[in-house]
């Protein structure tokens, strides 16, 4: 029997997607001498306008439609705000592009994913994608602990415990590790399914660990992974409610016994803690200044005058560290409202969908979620490299429609 191998248009698109948002698993310096975060935003880009002159532009009806229109309000009026600097125009677009980069990748990407097949595919791609960066991230520091940066990516810039510390495709390997969460815990899926993606976790693991070492990232992981057990459908009610009082009884002890101590050791003892609070104090006295709009897309780069604006008197305060407060800072009122707007609308459709959708998917979207509100306590999801972060929430959450009234996928996710 004679086989061909199809590739499919959407095959090509999704895999060119993982590999713009992962910077071409870390390889993007052996061809181009472009600073990984704006190689990811540009290669996004081009790819989105790309997939808009092959397949048209195509304004699908979605929840996120509140969301979009003040994405872009917060963009117009952050330019705007910004030109008030003096800045050059050039300068200000470029760093007003994290924030509307997200929805242009959404825009033409959700008219692409129309069935459940599409939406298998996709998820599938995900999980190879973060296997491959693991697997990236392995080769890279095994030969940087030997002396050599094979992927030319500055490994031994930035070291942690006498050792490099460094990021391949971070999204894509919280999502693919999200994944693969929530298919194992899933009893319905196959053997060999749960162990290939009891694998990934097992690699992920090691990743953030060895290599990542971002203990806020780590932490986040950790307490979404936690939730599990409280946010499975599957799980009765009044089994539910003690694990989620014994969850809420064992995190409050954990604060007392270890935490709160700790915290009190490193105000007193830690200068990086005692910045953090100089930071928020700092950025909030600025936001009821400038409530309404912020400070917009102004640059902290030390040739520009609004460089002090936002690094303040001593230099060191950076709004990625302070999450929300920092998108306060930069887009005001209407910042906060749009974050807000996000998660209610990810929130509504996983509402709405829950008891129609397979109970995997269901758990992936309610972790997915999770992970980002926890995020948000110090990251800034318009941010590099996160952005990516924002599209593909919006379509895994807009997707669940297409796996209404179903018991699962047809065909393994790997």
């Amino acid at each position: 029997m004679n086989r061909r191998l199809v590739i499919k248009k959407k095959n090509i698109s999704f895999l060119l997607l993982m590999l713009c948002i992962t910077a071409v698993y870390g390889t993007n310096y052996w061809f181009i001498k472009l600073y990984t975060y704006d190689f990811m935003l540009l290669a996004s880009l081009i790819l989105s306008i790309i997939i808009f002159i092959f397949n048209g532009i195509k304004i699908e009806k979605t929840k996120y439609k509140t969301t979009i229109i003040l994405a872009v309000l917060m963009w117009i009026s952050g330019i705007i705000v910004a030109q008030g600097y003096g800045l050059p125009i050039t300068v200000i677009l470029k760093e007003s592009l994290y924030t509307i980069t997200p929805f242009i990748l959404y825009l033409a990407f959700r008219p692409m994913i129309k069935s459940m097949k599409d939406v298998s595919l996709f998820l599938r791609i995900v999980s190879i994608t973060g296997i491959i960066c693991n697997l990236f991230s392995f080769v890279e520091m095994f030969l940087a602990l030997k002396g050599f940066d094979f992927l030319h990516i500055g490994v031994f810039e930035k070291l942690r415990n006498g050792t490099p510390r460094f990021a391949i495709g971070e999204t894509i390997i919280v999502l693919s590790f999200l994944i693969s969460c929530s298919i194992v815990t899933n009893k319905e899926e196959t053997r060999s399914r749960r162990l290939c993606h009891m694998f990934n976790i097992f690699i992920t693991m090691i990743n953030l660990v060895w290599i990542i070492k971002t203990r806020t990232l780590s932490l986040y992981l950790l307490a979404t992974i936690l939730m599990i057990p409280i946010l499975k459908k599957d799980i009765k009610k009044y089994i539910k409610l003690p694990i989620t009082l014994l969850v809420i009884i064992v995190v409050v002890l954990i604060s007392l016994q270890y935490f709160i101590p700790l915290l009190n050791n490193l105000i007193e003892n830690d200068y990086g803690i005692q910045i953090r609070f100089s930071t928020i104090e700092y950025y909030l006295d600025y936001f009821k200044q400038h409530w309404l709009f912020g400070a917009g897309y102004i640059s902290s780069n030390p040739y520009y005058s609004t460089y002090s604006i936002i690094v303040g008197p001593f230099g060191r305060y950076y709004p990625s560290d302070v999450g929300v407060i920092g998108l306060m800072f930069r887009s005001g009122i209407i910042g906060l409202i749009w974050l807000i707007s996000w998660f209610y609308s990810s929130l509504r459709i996983i509402r709405d969908n829950t008891n129609k959708i397979p109970a995997y998917y269901d758990l992936l979207m309610k972790l997915f979620v999770v992970f980002l509100l926890f995020s948000c306590i110090n990251l800034i999801l318009t941010d590099a490299p996160r952005f990516p972060y924002i599209t593909l929430g919006m379509l895994i959450c807009e997707s669940s429609c297409f796996l209404k009234n179903i018991d699962n996928l047809n065909g393994d996710m790997l």
